[in-house]
């Protein structure tokens, strides 16, 4: 705290406002990992132009995701970092192939 009260209310805007940021680009980010799994599955349970060893690969690896989501906290965290990492690095490695 300091002795400028509206030095302490926009320092505190801009940590609520970040924090905020943050949470919501989790939240999305692990919906939108579930969204994607589950996508996946259905395409492995319900397509008939795939073959069958592809949509065993499929279903088992989605399965084999959401086992390691459920019951291993190490994964989860690990799982989790690398979707966000890959959220973040797509759209900017997209953006270094237009510009390059």
């Amino acid at each position: 705290m300091s002795n400028n009260s509206y030095n302490d209310f926009k320092n505190g805007f801009k940590n609520d406002i970040k924090e905020t940021g943050a949470s919501l680009f989790l939240v999305g980010g692990l919906m939108l990992l579930g969204c994607v799994l589950f996508a996946v599955l259905m395409v492995a349970i319900k397509s008939t132009k795939i073959d069958l060893s592809t949509r065993f690969i499929l279903g088992s690896g989605t399965i084999l995701i959401t086992a390691l989501l459920i019951f291993s906290k190490s994964m989860r965290t690990r799982i989790a970092q690398i979707w966000l990492v890959g959220l973040i690095a797509i759209p900017i490695l997209f953006l270094l192939f237009i510009v390059g």
